[in-house]
């Protein structure tokens, strides 16, 4: 089985909607559990504040400054990027958002615990944050939206505004003759016996 644009474009849309999910329910649980508010984020930012670099304090000073305001926006923004990655509409954008997001968390986390911390212990720390990135980075190049998503709607509008074919387009013909090819690999009699 050789390799197929169209097999790659459908297991991207099956992980961006997958992580979509996960900061779906995430925010969703951040936004309307009253404990979250009630001091569980205030809670998490006191054991996770230590850990900030000496350039991210400032920033961990404003968090402190007013809690509740800070709790409301970290549950919006992971219920915006879930709802936007399980739709399939503004992904990049969403996966820009995404990106930032995930380096301020690890800013946040910078070091990990102990006084003397071995690079190791670094990578435990932020596997989760590096991985969440290079999974944002990867929907934002690849048009992650645009199979089993809302993004592919825009974009054919965009095509058809511009008097043009989708289907002509080179970086979008994959989307309608994909396994051509393929079929040919896998059937060479069939292909002789139609020349």
């Amino acid at each position: 089985m050789s390799y197929s644009y169209t097999r790659f474009r459908r297991v991207l849309a099956v992980v961006r909607i997958g992580v979509g999910f996960i900061f779906l329910l995430g925010g969703g649980i951040k936004l309307f559990d009253p404990s979250f508010f009630g001091g569980g984020f205030l809670t998490a930012l006191s054991h996770i504040s230590p850990l900030s670099p000496s350039w991210y304090q400032p920033m961990v000073r404003v968090l402190f400054e007013h809690p509740g305001w800070y709790a409301v926006a970290v549950g919006a923004i992971e219920l915006f990027l879930g709802l936007a990655l399980v739709l399939g509409l503004a992904t990049r954008p969403a996966s820009f958002v995404g990106m930032f997001y995930m380096l301020n968390r690890m800013a946040i986390t910078w070091y990990p615990g102990g006084s003397n911390p071995g690079l190791y212990e670094y990578m435990d720390v932020h596997v989760p944050q590096v991985t969440m990135l290079c999974l944002f980075l990867l929907f934002a190049v690849g048009h992650a939206g645009e199979t089993w998503g809302l993004g592919a709607i825009y974009h054919h509008q965009r095509f058809e505004k511009q008097k043009s074919s989708l289907r002509d387009h080179p970086e979008y013909s994959y989307l309608y003759e994909p396994e051509r090819e393929e079929e040919r690999q896998d059937h060479p009699a069939e292909s002789a016996s139609r020349n």
